[in-house]
């Protein structure tokens, strides 16, 4: 409790309110490249486009409450949903999606480098604090 009262910044030491409180004009930044990152990476067939999202906030008193977002949405004509997500899911390290409207989506809201999408590219290297930053742009 201390730590809301004396952080000038509780966006900046708290990972979930600052993922909870970014502004979309940020999440279409990321959903940008990471259509641009996807579209090179999965091969022909694929369509992927950034969607309007509604994310959920959690649980506890708040179960079903829901705030904007954006999505990557990707779809392919000869590969169900599942298919996709079973796909991201066997990536190293998993990548967690939904599927809703026959389309796989993946939500932005937490997501801070957008080739953390593209299966496969994730940048080792990174250390666990600088994955936990929103990326620089």
């Amino acid at each position: 409790m201390r730590l809301y009262r004396t952080a000038p910044d509780l966006a900046a030491v708290l990972p979930t309110l600052r993922c909870l409180t970014r502004p979309l004009a940020e999440l279409e930044y990321i959903g940008s490249a990471a259509v641009s990152l996807l579209a090179a990476a999965l091969g022909p067939g694929y369509a992927i486009e950034l969607v309007d999202s509604d994310a959920e906030v959690g649980s506890g008193a708040q179960p079903t409450e829901t705030i904007p977002s954006k999505a990557v949405a990707i779809t392919h004509p000869q590969h169900p949903p599942q298919a996709i997500a079973a796909r991201f899911r066997a990536s190293t390290p998993p990548i967690i999606g939904r599927v809703h409207d026959r389309r796989f989506l993946l939500d932005l809201r937490c997501v801070a480098n957008p080739s953390d999408l593209v299966p496969g590219t994730v940048d080792k290297t990174r250390t666990p604090e600088a994955q936990r930053r929103p990326a620089e742009h």
